[in-house]
C-alpha cells in the first residue's frame, strides 16, 4: 500500500482531435515531468521511475479512444533504459473513486478525472549499459473518436536522470513498545540524507506489521489506524535530516503474542514525483494478550496479595 498525493502542474499540448469538447484541457502533467533512475539500489527498499499523466473529460464530452503510446527518443537517449506504458489509473468516474487498468482501444466515457500514474515507467536499477546523464524522451498519445483512430491526442516530454545512487537512511522508533490486544502504538521516522545533493520525500508507504517478520500470515497483521506526520514535499539537503510522525498501529485479539516488525517507509528521490522507496529499521513492537495498564499493576498486586497471605 502507498500513501500518494498527485499534483497538476502543467498542461500538454495537444493536436489532431478539435472536434472533441475542451480536448486542449484533457492531459494534465502529475507531479512534473523529470525523474531520476539510479545504478545501485542498495540502501533503498525498492526504485523505479514513473511518469504520469492527468486524464480529465466532462460528462457530455464526446467518447474518446487511446489506442496507443509511443515513446520517442530525443536527442540524448538510451534503449537500454528499458522504458514501457503502465495504464494503470485511479481517480473519479462518474463521482465514484476507481482504481484500474485501462485497455488500449476501450471507449472513456462520462465525467473522469484520473491520474494515469506511469503512463512510461522503468522497473528496478538502470543497465550498467546506461551511463550516468540526462536523458530526453517524448510520449505520444494516440487515439481519437474510434477505436482505430490514431490521431495525436497528447504529446507529453519527459526527462529521466540516471545517476550512480542515492543514498540515505530512514531509522524507526515505536511508542510504547509494548501494547496489549485493542492497544495502539505510533511510529516515527527520521530520514537522514547521506549524499551530496537535495532529497525530496515525496510520500510516505505502508506495508504491514507482521509477527516475526512473516509478511505472508495476514491473520498476524497488527491493524494500520492512520497516516501521521507528513512527509509530502519535504527537502533534505546534503547533511540534513526529518523527524516527524510515520502512522499508527492496532492490535487484535486475533494476534498472536510476540514481536511485531514492519515493513514501512518513505518514498522519494531527487525530484517531485521520483518513486524510490527507503524502508525503515527499528519499527518493532511487542505485543500481549493483556492490557499493558495491567501488566504495570500486576508487580503491585502480587506484592498485596503476598503481604494478605503472610497475615
Amino acid at each position: 500500500m502507498k500513501h500518494i498525493q498527485l499534483f497538476s502542474l502543467g498542461v500538454v499540448l495537444l493536436s489532431g482531435l478539435p472536434s472533441l469538447a475542451g480536448a486542449q484541457n484533457l492531459f494534465l502533467l502529475s507531479n512534473g515531468n523529470t525523474r531520476s533512475g539510479v545504478l545501485d539500489s542498495s540502501t533503498m527498499d525498492w526504485t523505479e521511475s514513473k511518469f504520469g499523466v492527468r486524464f480529465m473529460r466532462g460528462a457530455e464530452d464526446e467518447s474518446l479512444y487511446i489506442n496507443q503510446i509511443d515513446i520517442v527518443g530525443g536527442v540524448n537517449f538510451d534503449e537500454n533504459l528499458n522504458l514501457f506504458n503502465d495504464l494503470d489509473f485511479g481517480g473519479y468516474i462518474n463521482g465514484n473513486y476507481i482504481q484500474g487498468n485501462y485497455t488500449l482501444g476501450t471507449e472513456l466515457t462520462g465525467e473522469m478525472d484520473i491520474n494515469f500514474d506511469g503512463l512510461v515507467r522503468r522497473n528496478g536499477v538502470v543497465s550498467s549499459d546506461v551511463a550516468t546523464g540526462m536523458y530526453d524522451f517524448t510520449a505520444l498519445i494516440k487515439g481519437g473518436s474510434s477505436s482505430s483512430a490514431l490521431d495525436t491526442i497528447g504529446s507529453i516530454d519527459f526527462h529521466l536522470e540516471v545517476v550512480p545512487t542515492i543514498t540515505a537512511s530512514l531509522t524507526g522508533a515505536v511508542s510504547p513498545g509494548t501494547i496489549g490486544w485493542g492497544e495502539t502504538t505510533h511510529v516515527t521516522a527520521e530520514f537522514l540524507n547521506t549524499g551530496s545533493r537535495a532529497i525530496r520525500t515525496n510520500t510516505w508507504y505502508v506495508s504491514a506489521f507482521a509477527k516475526d517478520a512473516n509478511y505472508s500470515d495476514p491473520d498476524n497483521f497488527l491493524e494500520l489506524v492512520d497516516f501521521e506526520g507528513n512527509w509530502f514535499n519535504q527537502v533534505l539537503l546534503p547533511g540534513q535530516s526529518r523527524n516527524d510522525g510515520h502512522s499508527a498501529w492496532k492490535s487484535k485479539p486475533v494476534n498472536d503474542p510476540g514481536e511485531y516488525i514492519g515493513r514501512n517507509g518513505v518514498i522519494g528521490g531527487l525530484y517531485e514525483g521520483d518513486s524510490h522507496g527507503w524502508r525503515m529499521t527499528g519499527d518493532r513492537v511487542n505485543v500481549v494478550p493483556e492490557p499493558t495498564s495491567l501488566i504495570a499493576l500486576a508487580p503491585g498486586l502480587l506484592l498485596m496479595a503476598r503481604r494478605r497471605k503472610n497475615k
